[in-house]
């Protein structure tokens, strides 16, 4: 085959592929990244105890609809994070605020796989990868 020939064959090639594939963005991050980004609220990239019972206080304060310190199912079921489902450690279908705040300081802990008191983007979506089998 000639250099003409080729050089023709690869014109064709750029210009027939569609325009989008060259601008495709990167592979979307797992739908656990924008609540990371919540969590961490001083964009260190890390999430520290603090910040975890923060956002946890924050959360159970928005769904907890009729502000009556505890999340009933019809609350529970608006949580589209489902991290408070866990929390009915009674199973009396409520989460009052201390199964909320337990339920917390466990989540942290088990995301902590490094236990150097912060846990990483990574070892957050790692953790969740497993809870919800990704």
């Amino acid at each position: 085959m000639t250099k003409g020939r080729i050089v023709l064959l690869a014109l064709f090639f750029i210009f027939s592929v569609p325009v989008n594939v060259y601008a495709q963005q990167p592979a979307a991050r797992p739908a656990v990244t924008p609540v990371f980004s919540d969590i961490d609220s001083d964009r260190s990239g890390f999430i520290s105890s603090e910040e975890m019972k923060s956002y946890q206080e924050n959360r159970f304060n928005q769904l907890d609809k009729d502000k009556n310190g505890e999340l009933n199912s019809d609350e529970l079921g608006s949580d589209s994070t489902k991290m408070h489902q866990a929390a009915d450690k009674d199973n009396d279908n409520k989460v009052s605020r201390s199964e909320s705040d337990s339920q917390f300081k466990e989540y942290f802990q088990q995301m902590d796989k490094d236990k150097d008191g912060q846990v990483s983007e990574a070892e957050y979506t790692d953790y969740w990868k497993i809870i919800h089998r990704f």
